[in-house]
């Protein structure tokens, strides 16, 4: 088991664990792990590790571009209108335009994209 743990450096963001100093705190811990158990009983299992990948926002910023190339392949995901992006200067809004992984997914959702059906689960998994 203690193999399998990972360094808190692993899950970007999880600044959301500690207090205003940035102390991880026994109740932000006890409130992280009730959250897990809720949602552990929600899909009836489920690993704790993918649970807090998916909890956890990265709070690092990307432009657009570097967001779709981390998207795996298997997705075949084609942006075919980029409706969810500024039209008035593309290039900038899809190229040069630092934004959270968050904000790329809103914007894939206001866009036209083709994709696998499984592409929109697959941050559940």
């Amino acid at each position: 088991m203690k193999d399998k743990l990972k360094k808190i450096e692993d899950f970007p963001g999880v600044v959301i664990l500690a207090n205003e100093d940035g102390i991880v705190t026994k109740e932000k811990l006890d409130e992280l792990v009730a959250e897990y158990r809720e949602w552990d009983e929600m899909v009836n299992g489920g690993s704790f590790t993918t649970w807090l990948e998916f909890r956890i926002t990265p709070l690092s910023r990307k432009t657009s571009e570097e967001w779709e190339k981390e998207i795996p392949e298997r997705y075949k995901l084609i942006i075919l209108d980029p409706d969810g992006w500024d039209r008035t200067n593309y290039d900038y809004s899809f190229r040069e335009e630092l934004i959270t992984k968050e904000e790329f997914d809103m914007r894939l959702s206001n866009s036209t994209i083709s994709c696998t059906t499984d592409f929109f689960t697959r941050n559940m998994k």
